[in-house]
């Protein structure tokens, strides 16, 4: 597919897809794909703004007793922010079984305020930051319909110490975060605080935290 416009409008607002290229080849046991387009917002919220994507991925559908997928390597740009993923999908009547991670590594903060968080808070273009963010999801395990139970799931998130300046302002603070969480006995969800460090004139701020059983109506 060479080209490829959708358009849609609203008294206000109009919202727009145009997908440059989509290529998908097949191999002898598995699926290329690479596709790239362009979102293309105007609305009286962020004016006009453009959401570039690019997608490159290699997958392999199986059929049988029960219909599968497998990512071997996928990577998602969303505007500033790139993704890679990977993992197996398996369908069966009364559950989900799935193996894989998702990732984001050193996202760089100050290119998300400047594309997108400035048009919904003018007063983050203000925000001066060399801070990353990497973040990492992994996934192991079913999920069952009728009881609910979750496959294993663990996050986590870390920002190494970083600059944070507010232009107007003579203060250079500085940050740092590594918080992670996972799921216990299937149901239950543990978070905990590992590292958060904040700095500022005169004053340095230190935490540790965890917390479990989030989900439930008593966490503790």
């Amino acid at each position: 597919l060479d080209s490829l416009f959708v358009a849609g409008r609203t008294a206000k607002d109009t919202i727009a897809f145009g997908m440059e290229n989509l290529s998908i080849r097949k191999g002898r046991e598995s699926l290329d794909l690479h596709a790239k387009a362009n979102d293309m917002l105007a609305t009286s919220v962020t004016g006009r703004m453009r959401i570039p994507i690019e997608i490159s991925s290699t997958f392999k559908i199986t059929e049988g007793e029960h219909t599968g997928v497998s990512i071997s390597e996928m990577k998602v740009d969303i505007a500033s922010v790139p993704v890679t993923a990977a993992g197996d999908l398996t369908l069966m009547d009364d559950r989900i079984a799935v193996s894989g991670s998702v990732s984001i590594n050193g996202c760089k903060v100050k290119e998300v305020v400047d594309d997108f968080v400035k048009r919904f808070v003018p007063s983050a273009a203000n925000i001066q930051t060399d801070a990353t963010v990497t973040m990492e999801l992994n996934c192991d395990g079913e999920y069952v319909y009728s009881t609910g139970e979750l496959p294993f799931l663990s996050a986590r998130v870390i920002v190494p110490e970083s600059s944070v300046q507010f232009k107007g302002i003579d203060n250079n603070m500085k940050i740092r975060l590594d918080a992670s969480a996972f799921t216990a006995d299937g149901v239950q969800l543990v978070a905990s605080v590992k590292d958060l460090s904040f700095k500022s004139k005169g004053i340095t701020m230190n935490l540790v935290a965890e917390s479990e059983n989030i989900l439930s109506e008593d966490p503790e």
